[in-house]
């Protein structure tokens, strides 16, 4: 079975080709250019570095959100063309479930794994996992309600990863102190390889007309028309 995933949740673009559970493909490209700009010539990329037609996907996998909105939907409309072109399958996967799975390691235990990513205004999408768990699942939070939450829980370290580790990381070590842990900078952004290897563990299994997002909030063009 060849799969082929991708994540453009975020400023940076991943693609990603697993074929019979061995990954021959994964890379992620950070530029200026829109995910619509680049994300087509990515796959165009990967498929050829696998030597593959895209006629020879079984099925797609594409993070469904949380994350930038006009990311999410390039990403989601460009999958759902290919899967309708192709008749393809696609697995729909939570960019936090993908953002956990890129740093999970199951030979620890006792530790939480804290996946956020940046929603602004104080504000960051968020999820806990342990023992293999959600512990809490995707929410839109205030940062500190978040690290209250994750508090009550009892672990030996907190390990956070994604794009809201970086805005974030004082407000963190300040709440935590050495009961937490970040992932390495180059993690802290989804990939190919944890999308297909997320979703396939945790994602919904569905056809072209059924690809659609998880934003968890409005975005801000929604807020500001409400409240005209």
């Amino acid at each position: 079975m060849i799969i082929l995933g991708i994540d453009s949740s975020f400023k940076t673009a991943s693609v990603g080709i697993l074929e019979d559970d061995k990954v021959i493909v994964s890379y992620t490209l950070n530029h200026k250019r829109t995910h619509s700009e680049k994300l087509l010539e990515m796959i165009d990329m990967a498929l050829k570095i696998a030597k593959l037609d895209i006629s020879d996907i079984d099925a797609f996998c594409v993070t469904k959100g949380p994350g930038s909105f006009t990311g999410l939907r390039i990403g989601l409309a460009t999958i759902k063309g290919l899967c309708h072109a192709l008749n393809k399958p696609c697995y729909l996967v939570s960019t936090l479930d993908a953002l956990y799975e890129n740093v999970y390691a199951p030979y620890f235990d006792d530790i939480i794994y804290a996946p956020i990513m940046d929603a602004r205004r104080g504000e960051v999408y968020c999820a806990a996992y342990k023992n293999n768990e959600k512990i809490i699942e995707d929410s839109a939070l205030n940062i500190n309600l978040f690290l209250d939450k994750l508090n009550k829980f009892e672990c030996r370290k907190i390990v956070f990863t994604g794009d809201g580790v970086l805005p974030n990381k004082d407000i963190i070590l300040d709440k935590l102190l050495d009961k937490c842990e970040f992932a390495p900078e180059h993690l802290l952004f989804g990939s190919g390889e944890a999308v297909i290897s997320a979703g396939l563990k945790y994602g919904k299994k569905v056809l072209y007309n059924d690809i659609l997002p998880e934003y968890l909030r409005m975005s801000q063009a929604e807020r500001l028309k409400n409240e005209i």
